[in-house]
Parts: C-alpha cells; sequence; structure tokens
C-alpha cells in the first residue's frame, strides 16, 4: 500500500463568523487536520475559516478500497476532485452556541480512513478556554488563551500563553511559551518545553524529555521519580516541610509551589527564569543639575 499527499487547489475555502459577546469555549475535533487557533485582544467575533489542505490518493488494493469508501460517502460524485473537496469542506462541522458559549468544530476523516485533510484555522478573543482533541493534533495557539486541554495520539503543540494546560500526548512534542497556572501532563513517548511556568505541575512521561523553566520567585515542593538524566540547575530553593507541617516558603512566606515529575527513562530538565530587571527612573536634568 503507498498513498501521496497531493496539494489541493488554492481558494477552496469555506468561512463562518458569530458574533460573541464575551470569549468562548473552543472544542476542536480532528483526524489529521492542522489547526490555528489566534486569540485577538479586544475582539468581538468568532470565526472559522476551513481550507482544503491535502486529498490522498492511493495504489492497488488500498486505492480500489478507497475508491469504495468515497463511492460510499460521495455517492455519484465519488469520481469527482471537485466533488471529494467539496465533501470535505461541507462536511466540517461548525456550530456556535450562545446559551452555553461553545464554539465547536469537527472535522471529517476522523477514523481510520481518510480522504484528505482540511486546514483549521479559528479567531477568537483572547482569554477563550480551548479543547483540541485528535488522532494526530498539529496545533499552533497564538495568543492568550484561557484554560488549554490537548489530547492526541501524536502531535505537534504549540501553545504561546495559557492560564493553564491540561496535556495528554503520547507521541510526538510541545512547546509552551508561558502556563501562568497549573500545569499537567502525561505525555508517554513525548517530549515537553514550557519556558515560563508561573503555578504548580504534575508531569508523568515514561521516556520523553522534559524541560520546565519555574517563574522566578517562590520556593518550590519537589517530587521528582527518574531513571533518566537530570539537571536541577538554577533551580529555586527546595523546601522539605516539617512532618504534618504546612508547605511554607523559608521565613514563613506564601505557600512552596508544588512540582512533580515521574519519569521512566526521559530527561529531566528544571530550571529558574531569570529575574526581571529593573528599569532606572532616569530624571532629565539641566545645565545645573536637576
Amino acid at each position: 500500500m503507498t498513498t501521496e499527499a497531493v496539494p489541493a487547489s488554492a481558494g477552496v475555502v469555506r468561512h463562518e463568523s458569530f458574533a460573541v459577546a464575551e470569549p468562548p469555549q473552543v472544542l476542536v475535533h480532528v483526524g489529521a487536520d492542522p489547526v490555528v487557533v489566534e486569540l485577538v485582544e479586544g475582539s468581538r467575533q468568532a470565526e472559522v475559516h476551513v481550507a482544503l489542505d491535502t486529498t490522498v490518493d492511493g495504489n492497488g488494493h488500498y486505492e480500489r478500497f478507497l475508491q469504495a469508501v468515497r463511492g460510499t460517502a460521495l455517492g455519484a460524485d465519488a469520481d469527482s476532485e471537485e466533488g471529494l473537496r467539496s465533501h470535505l469542506l461541507s462536511s466540517t462541522e461548525i456550530t456556535c452556541s450562545s446559551f452555553d458559549r461553545r464554539l465547536v468544530v469537527r472535522s471529517p476523516q476522523r477514523g481510520a480512513v481518510r480522504f484528505g485533510t482540511v486546514a483549521i484555522t479559528v479567531r477568537v478573543p483572547a482569554g477563550s478556554d480551548l479543547v483540541v482533541r485528535g488522532d494526530v493534533v498539529t496545533l499552533d495557539a497564538i495568543g492568550a488563551a484561557g484554560d488549554v486541554r490537548v489530547k492526541a495520539r501524536r502531535g505537534e503543540v504549540h501553545v504561546a500563553s495559557a492560564s493553564s494546560l491540561d496535556l495528554r500526548l503520547r507521541q510526538g512534542s510541545a512547546l509552551v511559551d508561558r502556563v501562568h497556572g497549573p500545569l499537567t501532563a502525561d505525555l508517554r513517548a513525548a517530549s515537553l518545553e514550557v519556558a515560563d511556568l508561573g503555578g504548580d505541575a504534575d508531569v508523568v512521561s515514561s521516556r520523553g524529555a522534559v524541560a520546565l523553566t519555574l517563574r522566578p520567585g517562590g520556593a518550590v515542593d519537589l517530587s521528582l521519580s527518574t531513571a533518566g538524566t537530570v539537571d536541577l540547575s538554577g533551580l529555586p530553593p527546595v523546601v522539605e516541610p516539617p512532618a504534618g507541617g504546612p508547605r511554607e516558603e523559608p521565613g514563613g512566606g506564601a505557600l512552596a509551589r508544588r512540582v512533580s515529575v515521574a519519569s521512566g527513562t526521559g530527561q529531566v530538565r528544571l530550571s529558574r527564569g531569570a529575574e526581571p530587571t529593573a528599569t532606572p527612573d532616569v530624571t532629565a536634568a539641566g545645565p545645573d543639575g536637576p
């Protein structure tokens, strides 16, 4: 069985737009379709743009099987490339409900057999919650999101900013620029890098690499279990609370940040971000001084 991904014709698109009073919860369910989510400050619109990404041609037995499935799905248009493209666009489900503040996008071909892929772009107000699920997820979330949840068998994930992140990824990689609150991740063989983590973390990985850079300030209540290599350079103070006592910073400050990483054989790197540099207060002075 051999397959070839063929670029679809340019200009074949579908566009939907909805007025929203407040940031919605965005739910995207895909098979193997690339997704871009743009979170726009000050926006009061939710927009979904769907374009053809690829169609799939097959050879031999697989081609005959694919043609039969296409015939069932498309009927008289089974042998038409334009009919296939029209089917992929029209069968992408897009709904927006003001009652429960949900914008739902479901792409076709979520099972084992796919005729092609669509490229999905969602543009919503900043602060919108985001849920993306699929067999293969390629996600680029641009802007400030609310709570983000991603679940996939395989994926390439980039999130610019999230209030919190729940990541379930078996294979692939995830790069996160900023998580302001808690992070939960079940990675299996996937890798994870977070450049700025402001909250607690609970990460489980079998053999994927984990790299967390903690936001400056505060102590850390660290639980670490791994048979892989470990780098704790530059980590904030690690505290061990007294038996039965509260977890506090040295000197009796706020609760220490909880960070738990359990890894089989993967690499683990925990570090602290650089302290922000203060901008000097410069007062303009005349020839005779201020």
